[in-house]
């Protein structure tokens, strides 16, 4: 359905329509609403014993409604908006390494050892990098005199990672690790190609020297992918509500205190935002809190 990215869907199926039907429950006896009361038709606005928190309008001919509440109704339900951006979703991938010290760093020196580094096809067909036939340099033999973290990448994943961009290593503690994690970057030399495993091999220098880790010790790496997306319309995950049918929504705060649902399309999930292909204008006022409340309304109204 979207890229995965690091983050998990949990407004989906019968969950999200539970959840759609309880905080209508829950909205509707902080406005003193009934059901009933609501069904009683568009724009009842206390008349025949309706609501006088809500008026409910029909919109044009595809069964939308329009809401407007009172700014007390507003309050009890805690409605709160924000604005529809413009950003990017950064995709980010965890791979499994190892620290080497210096002296254990298994460069390829010899004719045969740079053999493996021409230019060939996995056994499995999958193309692997150019790589040089050249030597690996004194500046990087002696950037990793202190040690570094080798990384074995499938050709897939050499392809997908922002070579550009520095990572972020972690040690392997279940609990209490630095959250942050050690920075560190790549050394700028082809990966060296062990075909034993059919895999390429990179090394990445820890930017603190003081990083506690020792020898032969495993940990993980955060690396950004590269990403051809660019920046497009971007809103909070709250605000995207999704219909029984698999539709997406946003909820769109049209004038002060009157909402109606917007569709939009989303491309990717992640870090708590969904990116759009398709939504209202940048900088149009949405709401990102409370929207199971505004549709349980629109549910009890049908």
């Amino acid at each position: 359905m979207h890229a995965p990215i690091q983050s998990a869907i949990t407004s989906s199926g019968n969950t999200g329509r539970m959840t759609a039907r309880s905080a209508a429950l829950a909205g509707l006896c902080l406005l003193g609403v009934s059901a009933v009361a609501l069904g009683a038709g568009p724009g009842a606005s206390g008349s025949g014993g309706g609501s006088t928190e809500v008026k409910i309008e029909k919109v044009g001919t595809k069964g939308l409604l329009r809401l407007t509440l009172t700014a007390r109704a507003v309050e009890r339900l805690g409605l709160a908006t924000t604005t529809v951006g413009e950003g990017e979703i950064v995709r980010k991938q965890i791979v499994g390494g190892m620290f080497l010290p210096g002296k254990a760093i298994p460069w390829p020196a010899s004719p045969k050892d740079m053999a493996r580094r021409s230019t060939g096809v996995f056994s499995f067909q999958v193309s692997a990098p150019r790589a040089s036939e050249k030597p690996v340099s004194s500046e990087a033999i002696a950037a990793t005199r202190d040690g570094a973290i080798r990384v074995a990448f499938s050709a897939q994943e050499w392809g997908r990672w922002a070579k550009d961009k520095p990572v972020r290593v972690f040690k392997l503690a279940p609990r209490g690790g630095d959250p942050k994690g050690l920075a560190a970057t790549s050394l700028k030399t082809p990966p060296i190609r062990d075909f034993k495993r059919s895999m390429l091999v990179q090394y990445f220098v820890l930017a603190d020297k003081d990083h506690g880790l020792k020898p032969h010790e495993r940990v993980r790496i955060e690396m950004q992918l590269a990403d051809k997306q660019g920046k497009s319309k971007i809103v909070p995950y709250s605000a995207v509500h999704y219909d029984p049918n698999g539709g997406e929504w946003v909820y769109v705060e049209t004038k002060p205190r009157t909402y109606q649902r917007h569709p939009i399309k989303i491309v990717r999930i992640g870090q708590g935002k969904a990116l759009l292909k398709n939504g209202p204008p940048v900088g149009t006022k949405i709401v990102n809190v409370g929207v199971a409340m505004l549709h349980g309304i629109e549910v009890f109204r049908r």
